[in-house]
């Protein structure tokens, strides 16, 4: 679910830019961290819960911090400013 939103938030703020599309796509990935949350919750054991958790928050954190950083480099790169990163 995750995967499928950013993959499509190019197209769609290109295609669609109305405010709305791209809040219906951030919208479908809060649900799907929220089943990610959910899986954990419900598949690990109490004992492996925090250690699931971590896992998967520390894989959010450090995905957001290379995006950060590629989107910049993109900006740069590509010459047409922010357009680029959406």
């Amino acid at each position: 679910m995750n995967i499928l939103a950013s993959w499509s938030m190019p197209t769609v703020v290109a295609f669609y830019p109305h405010w709305f599309f791209t809040a219906l796509l951030r919208g479908i990935m809060g649900v799907g961290q929220g089943i990610s949350s959910l899986i954990i919750a419900k598949w690990f054991p109490m004992h492996e819960k925090s250690t699931a958790m971590a896992i998967f928050s520390t894989g959010n954190q450090v995905g957001l911090a290379l995006a950060i950083f590629f989107t910049a480099e993109l900006c740069n790169v590509v010459y047409v400013g922010w357009h680029s990163a959406n």
